[in-house]
């Protein structure tokens, strides 16, 4: 059964990770993120108890990892194409400011 753990760092910063008992030991499932405030470690935690949820409803390891990355890439995808037409906008408008 998948469980969050929260660890101290070095740093100072709270590492928040999705572990279970593999015979008898501590498994690292997932590290979720560090945290060096409160409101950075509710994100994480909110975050972790959604992998955990998927974990203890059979998700593999490599489903929740792939999950992660294709809605790491659909985000990049369109924050990328939001960027381009104000990148324009933003350029034609100091052009036009400059030129003054």
């Amino acid at each position: 059964m998948a469980f969050i753990r929260r660890v101290r760092t070095g740093s100072g910063a709270t590492a928040v990770q999705i572990a279970e008992y593999a015979n008898g030991r501590q498994r690292i499932v997932k590290h979720v993120g560090s945290a060096h405030s409160e409101a950075e470690l509710g994100l994480l935690l909110e975050r972790a108890r959604e992998f955990a949820t998927l974990r203890a409803l059979g998700m593999t390891p490599t489903q929740v990892g792939s999950m992660i990355t294709a809605q790491t890439g659909i985000i990049g995808l369109l924050s990328g194409l939001a960027s381009l037409p104000l990148g324009v906008v933003m350029a034609y408008v100091l052009i036009k400011v400059i030129n003054r």
